[in-house]
């Protein structure tokens, strides 16, 4: 097992949702994710992002089944790495893993049913 596998506490799933981030100055993205856990999510973004930025995040989780809804999720998340890790002029975009700061239970479960019915993929 790796170290970044140690790292990993919950498993995820290949996911291409849409994500609203926001912070400071520099205003708000809409990209989508690459992986989806109940920890947090991967995404590629157009410009660098430094880790231990507090960014603001709003998606929705589709619902596992048709005769359920889809949740809203709306959190702070803080950038855990980012990757390549500094900024560069020739690099087009950049990947960031976020970490959820707080999550209610039911968005949780609703990530957790996500990933159940998508499939969990091993850590990249």
């Amino acid at each position: 097992m790796s170290e970044r596998d140690d790292r990993r506490r919950t498993p995820r799933a290949d996911a291409r949702l849409r994500v609203d981030l926001a912070h400071g100055p520099e205003g708000a993205l809409s990209v989508e994710t690459l992986n989806i856990g109940s920890g947090g999510v991967y995404v590629q973004v157009p410009r660098f992002i430094e880790p231990l930025t507090k960014l603001s995040l709003a998606m929705v989780i589709p619902a596992p089944t048709a005769e359920e809804e889809p949740v809203r999720l709306e959190t702070e998340a803080i950038v855990v790495r980012t990757l390549p890790e500094a900024p560069d002029p020739a690099v087009e975009a950049y990947e960031i893993a976020c970490a959820f700061l707080e999550l209610a239970d039911e968005t949780r479960d609703a990530i957790n049913r996500y990933i159940l019915t998508h499939g969990a993929s091993t850590p990249v």
